[in-house]
């Protein structure tokens, strides 16, 4: 079922993703962050991607964002996904996963 979940709405999530911009290097550290995250996504919605190895990646996407000097809203983000994919919380989930791909929109990635 969790699985079931994720590949739903990591597949929609994907479908509205864009990725590029300019700026400092703290922007160029977000962008990065943003491309791993939409990596994940892709990968995650192809089915190529365990729930551990989601958990993972999450928290790479954390500890890059919290040293991005604009990343700390997909930080905040990063850390409710862990945080819900330890507790088993999937309600959680998709709500820190859809704020995590609005943190990345609204910085222009």
């Amino acid at each position: 079922m969790v699985g079931l979940l994720l590949g739903a709405l990591l597949a929609a999530v994907a479908t509205g993703c864009s990725s590029s911009s300019d700026g400092d290097l703290g922007e160029a550290d977000l962008a990065a962050t943003c491309a791993q995250f939409r990596s994940v996504v892709t990968e995650t919605a192809a089915g190529n991607v365990t729930e551990q190895e989601l958990r993972d990646e999450f928290v790479d996407i954390l500890d890059e964002a919290e040293a991005a000097s604009s990343g700390a809203d997909l930080a905040d983000a990063a850390r409710r996904v862990v945080s819900s994919l330890n507790a088993g919380d999937m309600v959680g989930f998709e709500q820190a996963f859809r704020d995590a791909d609005a943190a990345c929109t609204t910085a222009g990635f």
